[in-house]
């Protein structure tokens, strides 16, 4: 046998070093948004909305709010983990479930009042903290339209005792819409 062959062999039998497993927070794993490419034209990454906010006045602040959710523009963060807003998105029968096993004493409204009042009561709105419930996808607006819808359906709260956070939330995307479609045009 050559001596190379013999430093193959003995490095390849070497005692490894052990692998210890790491967890890390899902925090951590996420990757950063997505760069919008540079463009001439910066309103040709703004999804125009198809009905402004102020002409969606008539209806239940939720099916506003829902046709405000479905209608974000681009420049609006898709919701990730992280954000506030995720705690009242996901499965509606499973988040009951786990709140009845975590506390049966506690009316499911308890739960729901508590978690919006962090994401769009009073307290979120005058601390600079409503601009954080606006997101898209599933864990954002749209995903917390299912819940209140679920809330409401299954006669947890009334659309009346969730209006002020419901309107909270479309009175801040009216902001965004605004501010979305206030970039000037370029004129060619």
């Amino acid at each position: 046998m050559s001596q190379a062959q013999a430093a193959l062999m003995t490095s390849f039998f070497r005692k490894k070093e052990p692998i210890h497993p790491t967890i890390v927070p899902p925090a951590s794993l996420q990757s950063p948004a997505p760069k919008l490419p540079h463009s001439h034209n910066p309103q040709a990454h703004v999804k125009e909305p198809q009905t402004p906010p102020n002409q969606l006045d008539e209806g239940s602040c939720l099916l506003r709010l829902r046709h405000i959710a479905a209608d974000l523009p681009n420049t609006i963060l898709l919701a990730v983990p992280s954000d506030p807003i995720t705690a009242l998105t996901g499965d509606p029968k499973d988040l009951v479930a786990i709140q009845q096993l975590e506390e049966p004493d506690e009316h499911p409204y308890e739960w729901l009042d508590k978690a919006l009042n962090n994401v769009c009561g009073e307290y979120a709105k005058w601390n600079g903290m409503l601009p954080l419930a606006i997101r898209w996808g599933p864990m954002g607006l749209p995903g917390l339209c299912i819940m209140l819808q679920y809330f409401i359906d299954k006669k947890f709260a009334s659309e009346d005792i969730l209006e002020k956070h419901i309107n909270n939330l479309i009175d801040e995307a009216k902001k965004l819409y605004i501010s979305a479609n206030e970039i000037p045009k370029k004129h060619h």
